[in-house]
Order: C-alpha cells, then structure tokens, then sequence
C-alpha cells in the first residue's frame, strides 16, 4: 500500500475525499458506484482549507465532549469510521460511496439532534413530524432513482461512465456490459475509449483485440451460453 503514494501525498488527497463523502451526504441523488478521484500531490490553498477544516472538526469534538457528549459522538463517528481507509494508508480507489455506510450514522446522529433540540421550543413542536415527513420523502426518491440505475449491468455502468467519462475502468466495464448484452459495436467503441484514456490499460486493451477477433465470447451462433468476468451472455440467432 505504501508503494502507491507517499503518506504525506495521501494525506493530501484524503482531505479531499473526505470532502468528497461529506457532500455525498447533501445528495442522495448522486451517489457514484466508481468514483475517479484524483489524488493530489501539490499542497494549494484549497487542500490547505480542507485539512484544517478536518482537524477543526476533530479538535471540535475533543473541545466538547464533556459539556455536549452527544455533538461529539456524532462528529468523532464520522471522523473514526473513515480513519483505516481515509488517513495515512494510501490505497488505489481514494475513496468509495459504500464507506458512508457506517460512517453516515455520525451525521444522522446529528441532524436528528439538531430536530429534535428545535422541537423542544413551543413554536417549533411542528418540526420533527415535518423533518421525518421531507426527508422520508427525499431519501425514498432518491431510493427509487438509485434502484432504477440497479437494473442491470448497462445501466449501471452507463450511470458509472456518465458520472466518471474520464475512468478508464467505467469505459472498460461498460464494454463489457455491452458485450454481455449481445451490442457488440457500443462494446467496441468503450474499449477503444478506455484505451484512449489509458493507453498503458491492459485489460482493456485485451477485451478490445479479443472483441476484434471474435474471441472474447465463443461464436453465438452456436447456442452455448459464454462464460465471461461478469456472467454469461446469449445472443440471438443470425438466419443463415
């Protein structure tokens, strides 16, 4: 893992993944199964203002965990639950939505808090039930919207390359999803993109010479189901 990049580069570029994740948390609607989060090597300003506004929250959460124990549970859940995969151990993928699984509950936690503290007042009584109500009603759309992307491999990596065009490993997949789907021309054009992205993608440069040859599924017009990385396709048959 240390080989991948230095720790002080690391360090760098997680205070902008976390960032990243944060903001997932604002909208529901755009979570991104592939994220392709550069990492960032130079110190500018703005990884400047990220870093200390990590260590704000983290000093924060030691400044008040006594006098309000529960702000600093949900500030201090988040920041741990991220710390193995997000601090000082680089990794290849800087940061996935699926880490927010657990971590998420620190900022529930909070929100809730803050609802139920302006509940308390007697011109506010009205606003758990509303809050409950607006953001049941948000999360189940974008529920809904998230299931829809869910719906098979094209979709889902369509959703993966149209948030992510410049991934070479969303072009590469979605190749293969085309490919699976019998669409063999849009799987061409995919791998050819990958490769253009990446020229050095091994993989997809051996998906594209394999689709070229006719050698990445066994010929269709036999009937055989074809094993591949993602499953088995059938196509149709061709009238001779």
């Amino acid at each position: 893992s240390l080989a991948i990049r230095p720790v002080s580069a690391n360090l760098m570029t997680q205070a902008h993944a976390l960032g990243y994740l944060a903001l997932q948390l604002l909208r529901p609607w755009g979570m991104n199964a592939d994220p392709a989060l550069l990492a960032t090597t130079r110190l500018d300003v703005m990884t400047v203002l990220l870093g200390l506004l990590w260590v704000a929250v983290a000093v924060t959460g030691l400044v008040v965990r006594r006098r309000s124990p529960a702000l600093a549970f949900g500030l201090w859940w988040f920041l741990l639950w991220l710390l193995p995969t997000n601090s000082l151990l680089p990794r290849y993928d800087v940061a996935n939505d699926r880490q927010l699984y657990l971590a998420l509950i620190g900022p529930a936690w909070l929100l809730g808090l803050a609802v139920a503290t302006a509940g308390r007042r007697a011109a506010l009584r009205w606003m758990p039930p509303a809050a409950l109500l607006a953001i049941g009603a948000v999360l189940a759309l974008a529920t809904l919207q998230r299931n829809r992307v869910y719906a098979d491999e094209v979709s889902y990596w369509q959703d993966v390359a149209r948030q992510s065009p410049a991934s070479p490993r969303a072009a590469n997949n979605l190749g293969i999803a085309y490919a699976l789907a019998c669409r063999d021309a849009e799987a061409l054009r995919e791998f050819e993109r990958a490769v253009r992205l990446q020229p050095g993608y091994l993989r997809a440069r051996i998906n594209l010479r394999l689709l070229q040859t006719g050698a990445l599924f066994p010929d269709p017009l036999t009937g055989a189901a074809a094993r591949a990385d993602l499953g088995t396709r059938r196509c149709a048959r061709t009238p001779p």
